[in-house]
């Protein structure tokens, strides 16, 4: 077998990738510490020097300006604490008698026990005859000169001599050299990284390659703003910690309280050991300072509370997931960070962390880490709620569902949850991986949930929006098409769809007759079958077709649940087996099963499902809507009294708020290409003809194209100037058109005036043509001087046509005139 194929190559490459890294991360720690350090303090700085460069300073002085202000406020730092350590140091020896008097005191309390006990001891060993440890004898003291006898060894004293000067700044100065070339390298790695900072990212987007350069962006970005923004707001809650410690322990007493203050804010960039360091320094000054307990107590309990709030409160409410790692991830980061680099490991745990951890999001390969250490769930909630019923356990399974329905409705829970849950059920049970216990503990602690949340669909927005005949049409049967997973998701779908009007879930074991004779006892207007897909996909398609032959006037609604992206593959399959609709969620079907068959034939019932369509953006269903009066509406009802007041009422809504710009623009564009194909495929066979002139901004105007619809479904062929025309070009169109009518339309009078003195001049040129004048910009002060013979059409488009129907016997063309 070809190694590259094994199943096992995938997992050794991350895992020796990984030792590689950690080694060459120890052995070259002493370079890539002060890198990591200066990485951070440049995503700090960042900000900073961004806000310069928009006061139109230079990007070299914006970050000098930065650096010198940062670093000599942490040198400022550093030497006030250091003269308080002096101080300290100076006044510490003054409480040593206090320090005695407590710790007697702590001796005094089991003093006498503790004497007690050690006599019985004494009396047990006399007892028994066991003697204590023996001391030996003192040597006899000898006086004079006879103290050291001859031959015995004289004792030598080996003196060092004197340190000089420069020794002795030698030995002072050497412990502090290693840290301050430290600093040195991060202060230059610092400025360096600020001033280059697009060439060092151009250069790893090459470096993890130009053709995934969409990927390694979006790595970068979030990686730099989880890190920034965790650094910002740890630094603002560090220094808010300083103040208070400091002004809290100034108020207590306890001296130096400026050092402690400025310790407690930077060892809590230290997780874990910093906050215990800072606490456990001042609380111990206190015990020697002061003769009592009430002081050390207070400052234990100053300590306490700002942790607790902070920890409790503050942080999550300023890092919230800012860092994306769980709180055992940032445990392992600790503990691997620091015995990889020591102390200055812990304190960047966190910030380097957060880098692997969106690493392990963009990289295939390394995408364990971010298992292991980020803070998504492990498993999906569908999977933790089907872990639960595997496990038997119907408490914690309870305790899952109730967590999943935090910010959901029941329908978003159920299309979310429990329906993919279902699925995972029957994926094992198809494999044979599932036995009956288990299956009956999965389908009655299911049929329980569902039960328990009928009573809350009601109220959280389940049901949708409550509208004029919105209970559902006819009788609504729900056919599962399989199994009893299928039986279950119909029970989801029946909660939520009828509105308690009394929707009938059959029993999945039922035979295929029994079902048809159901079908025909209840009087089903409407057949929901229910299907997990695509286990059930076949049955779904058998019931169909079986439906469709028994009963051709029913409506029937396929769902072949979670199967979204195969959705179309299978929804001509069963839409050809008779099908009416194929949906893939709860929302889809619900909105399927509510549109009534009657609706159709109901004009303004269907004008108000389409707004309903076009307002909420589902340009589907209002296709779909379309499609279906198409083919049980006639077109000039289904124009007139459904496209027309549809298109009216975009206005409306526009002006409501209901619908944006654009989107009454994409509303508009859809109404109006409906109407241009009904046009266009409407009849043309008497032979008359009209040359419409309209403004070229009103074209696309609703009443006009209703109203040349249907004067085409009348058998008029209709010729639409692009341009008002009155050179000899006109009488070209004419010659080739030979109108029986010039008909005009305006919808504004600026537009009206400059079209009726044009008809008035054709008239005088060719007055056997029928002069018509539609729309409102044709106001009665407009064509009360019109000329004999021009006819007003009156504004409904079905009224109009009437009108030029009744004239159309007496037209002639213009050449059959002049013959």
């Amino acid at each position: 077998m070809d190694r590259s194929q094994s199943p096992d190559r995938p997992q050794r490459i991350p895992l020796l990738s990984l030792a590689l890294i950690t080694a060459a991360l120890y052995f070259g720690r002493e370079v890539l510490i002060p890198l990591a350090l200066a990485l951070l303090i440049s995503f700090i700085l960042t900000p900073l020097v961004q806000s310069l460069q928009q006061l139109k300073l230079g990007r070299v002085p914006a970050v000098l300006i930065v650096v010198l202000l940062v670093f000599g406020g942490m040198a400022t730092v550093a030497w006030t604490m250091g003269r308080q350590v002096v101080d300290l140091a100076q006044t510490l020896p003054k409480y040593e008698q206090n320090i005695r008097t407590k710790a007697a005191s702590l001796r005094g309390g089991g003093g006498s026990f503790f004497t007690a006990a050690k006599k019985n001891v004494e009396h047990l060993q006399e007892e028994l005859g066991v003697g204590g440890p023996s001391v030996p004898a003192a040597p006899p003291r000898i006086s004079g000169k006879a103290q050291n006898p001859a031959g015995s060894p004289v004792p030598v004293t080996v003196m060092e001599p004197p340190l000089s000067p420069i020794a002795v700044l030698g030995a002072a100065v050497s412990p502090l050299l290693g840290p301050l070339g430290t600093a040195g390298l991060v202060i230059i790695f610092v400025i360096f990284m600020l001033i280059r900072r697009e060439d060092m990212r151009d250069r790893l987007l090459r470096l993890f390659g130009e053709g995934r350069l969409n990927v390694t962006t979006q790595a970068l970005d979030e990686a730099a703003h989880r890190v920034s923004r965790y650094l910002l707001m740890q630094s603002l809650v560090n220094s808010g910690t300083a103040v208070l410690v400091g002004v809290g322990l100034l108020l207590i007493g306890v001296p130096n309280a400026l050092l402690w203050g400025l310790l407690a804010g930077i060892l809590r960039f230290i997780p874990y050991v910093g906050p215990l360091a800072a606490t456990s320094l001042p609380v111990l000054i206190s015990l020697a300072v002061f003769p009592g307990w009430l002081q050390p107590a207070l400052a234990l309990g100053l300590f306490l509370a700002i942790e607790l709030i902070s920890n409790n409160v503050v942080e999550p409410l300023l890092y919230g997931a800012e860092t994306g790692i769980s709180t055992l991830g940032i445990l392992v980061a600790a503990v691997f960070w620091t015995w990889l680099w020591g102390p200055v490991g812990l304190l960047l745990a966190t910030p380097l962390t957060v880098c692997v951890v969106v690493l392990g999001r963009y990289v295939p390969q390394l995408r364990f880490l971010n298992v292991l250490l980020g803070d998504e769930p492990p498993l999906p909630l569908e999977a933790q709620v089907y872990h639960r019923l595997l496990a038997m356990d119907p408490t914690q399974a309870g305790a899952v569902l109730e967590s999943s329905l935090k910010g959901k409705t029941v329908a978003e829970h159920y299309d979310r949850v429990l329906i993919p849950a279902l699925i995972l059920a029957e994926r094992d049970r198809h494999r044979g991986e599932l036995t009956t216990e288990r299956e009956d503990f999965v389908d009655t602690t299911i049929r329980d949930w569902i039960e328990e949340l009928s009573g809350r669909t009601a109220d959280d927005g389940s049901l949708g929006p409550e509208t004029a005949g919105d209970t559902t049409a006819g009788r609504l049967i729900c056919v599962p098409a399989n199994d009893r997973a299928d039986e279950l998701a119909g029970q989801m779908f029946a909660q939520l769809a009828a509105r308690g009007s009394g929707a009938t879930v059959l029993a999945y074991d039922l035979p295929r007759s029994e079902v048809l004779r159901r079908l025909a006892e209840l009087g089903a207007e409407q057949v929901f079958i229910s299907a997990l897909a695509p286990f059930a996909y076949t049955q779904a398609r058998e019931v169909c077709r079986d439906l469709r032959t028994h009963f051709p006037g029913l409506r029937i609604v396929v769902a072949l649940w979670d199967l979204r992206a195969e959705a179309e593959r299978f929804r001509r399959r069963l839409v050809a087996a008779g099908a009416d609709e194929v949906v893939a969620t709860l929302v889809e079907a619900v909105k399927a099963v509510r549109q009534s068959p009657s609706r159709a034939a109901d004009p303004p019932a269907l004008a108000a499902e389409l707004g309903e369509a076009l307002r909420e953006a589902d340009t589907t269903r209002a296709e779909k809507l379309l499609a279906d009066a198409e083919q049980q509406l006639p077109i000039e009802t289904l124009a007139a009294e459904v496209l027309l007041p549809a298109l009216a009422g975009l206005g409306s809504d526009r002006k409501t708020g209901w619908l944006t710009a654009s989107q009454e623009i994409v509303a508009g564009d859809l109404l109006r290409a409906r109407l241009v194909a009904l046009g266009e495929a409407s009849p043309q066979s008497h032979g008359y003809r009209a040359l419409v002139a309209s403004d070229p901004a009103e074209e696309n105007e609703a009443g006009i194209l209703v109203f040349t619809l249907l004067l085409r479904r009348a058998g008029w062929s209709v010729v639409h100037l692009a341009q008002r025309e009155e050179d000899d070009g006109l009488d070209e169109v004419i010659a080739a058109v030979q109108p029986h009518a010039f008909i005009f339309s305006a919808t504004h009078p600026s537009t009206a005036a400059p079209f009726f003195s044009f008809a008035e001049t054709l008239h005088e040129r060719y007055p056997t043509i029928l002069r018509a004048f539609r729309g409102a910009g044709f106001q009665p002060e407009v064509t009360a001087v019109a000329s004999p013979g021009a006819l007003v059409l009156p504004a409904d488009p079905r009224a109009a046509v009437a009108a030029i129907e009744a004239r159309r016997i007496a037209l002639q063309p213009p050449a059959e005139k002049a013959a």
